[in-house]
């Protein structure tokens, strides 16, 4: 579930301004692999409130650099909050339990 969740954190880092994204996009990276694994110890309720902070950081920070007129940042804010919703629904639900051996 932690390699799923970085593959999907590495995807939404492309919501954010390339010059952050290229000085600190390693280091965010690493950062919430390592909160995610804490949070693994602890179980699910806490893992999603690792990925319910990246999701409100990634509003916070990078929509607005998109929201200018003539962006797609709603469009990408809207791809990204639903695909969080879902991976969270999924997760809920156990459904990600049967696919891993």
């Amino acid at each position: 579930m932690i390699e799923a969740s970085c593959r999907v954190y590495r995807i939404i880092l492309l919501a954010y301004p390339a010059r952050l994204r290229q000085e600190f996009g390693l280091d965010m990276l690493a950062v919430f692999e390592e909160q995610l694994q804490d949070a693994s110890r602890e179980g699910l309720r806490k893992m999603i409130r690792v990925w319910t902070r990246a999701v409100w950081e990634t509003v916070r920070v990078a929509a607005p650099a998109h929201l200018a007129p003539g962006s797609y940042g709603i469009a990408v804010l809207s791809l990204l909050s639903s695909s969080v919703l879902f991976l969270l629904l999924f997760w809920a639900g156990g459904f990600g339990r049967h696919c891993v051996k």
